[in-house]
């Protein structure tokens, strides 16, 4: 038998993240494709980036527990990078 990987919360975060993500980014690459709703389709890929954002940050924080100083600090480097480009991706200046 499998060993189990992760709680329960992050295995059920992580199938749901991955599960919405999947389902929102179909939706968005179908208004896309026929050039409608433009504003929803940046809305559901936010959506879908924060919701894999969500599951993979909770299985990565698990990955640092117990580990040291530097990897908990590539750790919130990566979080704070990949959150930032997620904003500043969707949000055009």
């Amino acid at each position: 038998m499998a060993k189990k990987n992760g709680s329960p919360f992050s295995v059920v975060c992580a199938f749901w993240g991955l599960l919405i993500a999947s389902a929102v980014f179909v939706a968005s690459g179908i208004f896309q494709a026929f050039g409608i709703l433009t504003s929803v389709v940046s809305i559901l890929d936010l959506i879908g980036k924060v919701a894999l954002f969500l599951a993979v940050a909770i299985i990565a924080f698990q990955f640092t527990r117990g580990k040291k100083a530097g990897w908990k600090i590539v750790y919130w480097v990566a979080l704070i990078v990949y959150a930032t480009g997620v904003v500043f991706g969707i949000v055009r200046f």
